[in-house]
């Protein structure tokens, strides 16, 4: 199972939702609490306010054996009015605490999580909420049978 973790990310704005892939399992205490700190400091390709710009974000916690380092897919919605639209994404790498524009997009394992994701927005934003949207599904082995990746 390539993600061991799922967490809701909603005490910063944007809010969003962070996955520890395996590669990173237990080599951090408390990945959110270093996510939050990567959000406010912002150093590197992108300020705060651009990021106060994202209605909110879904980030992969993954290791290259020596350093984490975290995808970062930061999404605006089309029409605000209508939850359930198309979303324009931007993506960053954060190593280090600092902001780059990565030299890889993600992994095979992240592209599938995005667009499994990009498929419960459109469905659960159309009936509820972003809140209830980023709070849902955060089971991992169901999130991983889903994905295919039992």
């Amino acid at each position: 199972m390539p993600f061991t973790g799922v967490y809701p990310v909603k005490n910063i704005n944007p809010r969003g939702k962070l996955y520890l892939h395996n590669s990173a399992s237990g080599k951090i205490d408390n990945p959110v609490n270093l996510l939050e700190e990567s959000i406010v400091r912002c150093s590197g390709r992108i300020n705060r306010d651009e990021l106060l710009k994202m209605d909110y974000f879904i980030s992969i916690l993954w290791s290259d054996r020596t350093n984490l380092l975290f995808d970062f897919f930061g999404y605006s919605l089309d029409d605000k009015q209508s939850p359930e639209s198309n979303v324009g994404i931007r993506a960053f790498t954060i190593r280090d605490g600092i902001w780059a524009t990565p030299d890889e997009l993600t992994c095979g394992e992240g592209i599938i999580l995005l667009g499994e994701e990009e498929k419960l927005r459109r469905k659960f934003m159309a009936s509820k909420n972003l809140s209830y949207y980023l709070e849902m599904l955060l089971d991992t082995d169901y999130i991983n049978k889903l994905l295919e990746f039992d």
